[in-house]
């Protein structure tokens, strides 16, 4: 069909040009969406807008989706406790380096315990009282930081069980978050993004004679971008015209093996 003079005929999105143009605009859209995650916690009061350091989030692939496919990133699931035997650990400390990153997890007064299976270990502590906390945190200088993972409650043997967790974080340079998982399942997600490094992430147990207990646990920030919002803005628009006609796929997340219960705690 021909086109009638001064008139554009709409493309299909299946004709659009691909390759170079769709990589930048698809890395534009994924800078715009970490230097604005904060803005779902922006509040208008006299015209002033205020930003919320932190934004919490339930979804691994909400969390993930906020840096984008491919950033640097830090998993650790404690695959070096398969050698240990389930129970008490001979340390109140272990450090943990990968990708660029590091960090601590410890307790205070007591050791650190291995539950869960040797298949799937989980790293909490002899002692209920002292929050299990994962400090001296580093990673790669690039503004937005994300620390993720399945952050639950154990008994006596090592099983998980049902009751009240907190979950607080500091920022460096000054700033805490605070928040409360009801319940949380041992396959649950949780993760914060901050708008600066995290340096302590602590889990404290709201119920009596529970063991605040780490699964698994994420790091993750963005890769360097070198342009402006502006930029990015009209990139991404036209990422979204080129990928019209595609969706995201989602992310997989394994099933946890089932429970069998260590040596019971002293």
């Amino acid at each position: 069909m021909t086109a009638s003079k001064g008139r554009k005929v709409p493309h299909s999105c299946t004709n659009e040009p691909r390759g170079v143009l769709r990589t930048l605009a698809d890395t534009a859209c994924r800078c715009l969406r970490a230097a604005l995650v904060v803005l779902p916690g922006l509040t208008a009061a006299g015209g002033v807008a205020r930003a919320t350091p932190f934004q919490e989030y339930r979804q691994e692939a909400s969390f993930l989706e906020v840096f984008g496919p491919g950033e640097p990133q830090f998993r650790n699931e404690f695959p070096e406790l398969a050698a240990w035997d389930l129970g008490e650990l001979d340390t109140a400390s272990k450090s943990y380096s990968g990708q660029g990153f590091s960090y601590v997890i410890s307790t205070t007064g007591y050791n650190l315990y291995a539950a869960g299976t040797a298949d799937d270990p989980w790293l909490t502590s002899v002692n209920s009282v002292p929050p299990l906390v994962v400090s001296s945190i580093s990673g790669p200088p690039r503004g937005l930081f994300g620390i993720g993972g399945q952050f639950f409650l154990t008994n006596d043997v090592g099983a998980r069980a049902a009751g009240s967790l907190t979950v607080a974080a500091t920022l460096a340079g000054g700033g805490t978050f605070t928040t409360t998982l009801a319940e949380p399942q041992a396959s649950d997600f949780f993760g914060l993004v901050a708008n600066r490094p995290i340096t302590d992430f602590r889990l404290t147990s709201a119920t009596p004679r529970l063991y605040p207990t780490i699964g698994g646990i994420l790091m993750i920030v963005p890769e360097p971008r070198g342009m402006g919002l502006a930029g990015a803005a009209a990139l991404c628009l036209a990422a979204r015209r080129l990928t019209a006609c595609r969706a995201n796929p989602a992310r997989p997340r394994g099933t946890r093996l089932a429970q069998t219960a260590p040596p019971p705690r002293a």
